[in-house]
């Protein structure tokens, strides 16, 4: 039987939940890997840099990996930019080139550290990147692969040294990491190195203001017209200092980040209208998978048979008026759709208790375990002079993988959400892919809750 968990999906007796980690730095032959990320579905397949960064910031994380597959893309922060700099590359992907986008990974990093990661139908699982010492990723490993087994969707492949688990994969992944040709990217930073722009003009004009008094004071005869000089310059420098010092102290606290999207209800009904516009067989070619989020939808299809990228073109053209981008061995092909998005949304939140409650009770009435995960709040870019902390919590969920067949359909993003009319409940993305075999349609659904 899973562990007991409390609304907010933190294991219920002391124990630290998936959220609560630190990051953990590895070197990997000459690279150096960072375990430890928070991981979020960007609602974006063009343009995820910028998202990445946006969300990032206004979270308060300090750096993010950026993870993209066919149907997905997800960001990974780390909070500790001194931990997680831009020359660290993230263990978790890397572990995932090495066992593929359906697996659960335990791996040892040194004497007494493990690390562990999973991955579900190619999307890294919320919570699940973390690094500690034997007994916590024993334990979390355990409840991955138990949380799977309970759901009727065992990994496809269970990686681990024996000590961590029984009868699982014993793989070096650490060797098979070391051993890439092409390793994941590098960690983008989320702060601009240097001055402010601002301060850069103050301190210009401070420059300005030294040198011009210093050369002026050459030509000066008058011992005390060179010390009112001086004194002038003096008393600019002060003010600048001043006013650097109250810019760095003004941090004004982010805007309620509900307020910049609609409802998750709003949300769902566009998504799925322009869901519903996209043929599975176009051109000889089958749809792999799609994305929506906020005003746009992206989608990919692979090549079938003896199928053609000129039939391709041709029936895109036909059916939906559009040109899609073809990928470079002319077998996989994707388009990208904007759409007018459902009004925005600035409602009063609901305390953290009823919120928590409504939300983990809808879904298990349908049979489903979806847990909250707490994002802890934004610090502001200057960790030393940190935000308080805003009147608002802040959760993330993931719906991984439910499956629609023709006599299941019970799944579906329409009805999974059917009477969760929650304030501040918001919808990032709605994402399906098709397989070959049963069942044939999965969704994804994640998004953020907010409450008092």
């Amino acid at each position: 039987m899973a562990a007991a968990r409390d609304l907010a999906g933190k294991p219920i007796g002391g124990e630290a939940s998936r959220n609560d980690k630190t990051l953990v730095r590895v070197t990997v032959g000459s690279l150096a890997y960072v375990s430890g990320l928070h991981w979020e579905r960007v609602g974006a397949s063009h343009g995820a840099l910028r998202v990445v960064r946006d969300r990032g910031v206004r979270l308060g994380f300090r750096a993010a990996a950026i993870y993209r597959t066919d149907s997905v893309t997800q960001g990974g922060f780390a909070r500790v930019d001194e931990t997680a700099t831009g020359a660290c590359r993230s263990l978790a992907m890397a572990a995932i080139m090495v066992a593929g986008a359906d697996a659960v990974i335990g791996l040892r990093v040194r004497e007494g550290l493990y690390a562990l990661t999973a991955v579900r139908a190619g999307v890294i699982v919320s919570g699940s990147d973390m690094a500690g010492a034997l007994d916590d990723v024993r334990a979390e490993f355990a409840q991955l692969v138990e949380d799977a087994l309970a759901q009727g969707k065992p990994y496809g492949r269970v990686i681990a040294p024996p000590e961590l688990a029984d009868n699982a994969e014993d793989v070096d992944v650490l060797k098979a990491i070391g051993s890439l040709k092409k390793p994941p990217e590098p960690l983008v930073s989320l702060t601009k190195a240097g001055v402010p722009g601002r301060a850069k003009l103050v301190l210009l004009a401070v420059a300005v203001v030294i040198a011009a008094a210093v050369g002026g004071a050459l030509h000066i005869h008058s011992v005390h017209e060179a010390q009112a000089a001086a004194a002038r310059a003096a008393e600019a420098a002060k003010a600048a200092a001043e006013q650097l010092a109250a810019m760095k102290k003004a941090q004004t606290p982010p805007p309620d980040p509900w307020s910049t999207s609609p409802t998750a209800p709003a949300l769902e009904a566009s998504c799925s209208e322009q869901l519903a516009k996209l043929p599975i067989a176009v051109g000889g070619w089958l749809l792999a998978g799609a994305e929506c989020g906020y005003g746009h939808m992206s989608a990919t299809y692979s090549r079938q048979d003896s199928a053609t990228v000129a039939d391709l073109i041709d029936a895109f053209k036909a059916t939906l008026g559009l040109t899609p981008n073809i990928n470079a061995d002319g077998n996989s092909a994707g388009i990208t759709v904007g759409f007018d998005a459902p009004p925005k949304s600035d409602e009063k939140l609901e305390d953290s208790v009823t919120a928590t409650t409504v939300f983990v009770s809808h879904f298990q009435a349908l049979g489903l375990s979806v847990p909250l995960t707490p994002v802890p709040p934004p610090v502001g870019p200057d960790p030393k002079n940190p935000l308080p902390p805003p009147p608002w919590k802040t959760f993330t969920f993931q719906i991984n993988a439910t499956p629609i067949t023709a006599t299941r359909t019970e799944h579906h993003p329409s009805l999974l959400l059917s009477g969760l009319d929650l304030r501040g409940l918001r919808v990032d993305s709605i994402a399906v892919a098709r397989s070959d075999q049963t069942p044939f349609l999965t969704w994804t659904v994640g998004g953020h809750l907010y409450a008092r």
